[in-house]
């Protein structure tokens, strides 16, 4: 974790996929806030945008998945 930290603090923005991702650096479950803008304890300042695994749109979750991709073209639009 410290290392994917120290990698991703040079991002303005983050696209944050998959449920284990989501759980590490927000300690929230991907469904409770997919498609919202959220921060973190460990990244202050960096807008994220967790999304449902890309996997997992066989199984039902592509409004998640489509609704996260719109809030981070926004935001980049924004920048």
């Amino acid at each position: 974790l410290a290392h994917t930290i120290k990698t991703i603090k040079k991002c303005k923005i983050i696209l944050l996929m998959g449920s284990t991702a989501t759980e590490a650096l927000l300690r929230k479950n991907v469904s409770d806030v997919s498609g919202l803008r959220v921060f973190s304890d460990f990244l202050p300042g960096i807008p994220i945008y967790p999304a449902p695994n890309p996997a997992s749109l066989f199984w039902g979750v592509v409004g998640e998945f489509r609704h996260s991709l719109d809030e981070l073209k926004k935001a980049k639009e924004l920048k």
